[in-house]
């Protein structure tokens, strides 16, 4: 479960610069650094309707799997609302990926 300190280390800029580097050119090419905040802004409503940001919960430490394939479809559905409907699936996961790997980066738990 992720707290208010490590999310103190998580720099918006940073994260969609580094997200940003990590993708194959031709991604690079169509995505904007608005289409990323978007997708990471996604995310985060993902984490919320699976419960995953619940104050609630008994142990701090919990672990939770993150479904990378149903988070996907998640975005997918509402990419069109958010002008996301140029990204493919795959590049959706490869944005995904990549702030989940920033968050690795910074050693904030997922």
């Amino acid at each position: 479960m992720q707290n208010q300190d490590d999310w103190l280390k998580y720099d918006e800029s940073e994260a969609v610069n580094y997200i940003k580097e990590g993708l194959p050119e031709d991604v690079q090419a169509k995505v904007s650094d608005e289409n990323i905040n978007d997708i990471i802004e996604m995310m985060h409503d993902f984490y919320e309707a699976k419960g995953f940001l619940d104050d609630d919960v008994d142990d701090e430490n919990e672990e939770f799997e993150i479904d990378i394939n149903e988070m996907v479809e998640y975005i997918s559905e509402r990419s069109e609302k958010e002008s996301l409907n140029h990204l493919s699936l795959d590049d959706i996961e490869l944005i995904i990926q990549g702030e989940l790997n920033y968050c690795d980066s910074l050693e904030i738990p997922e």
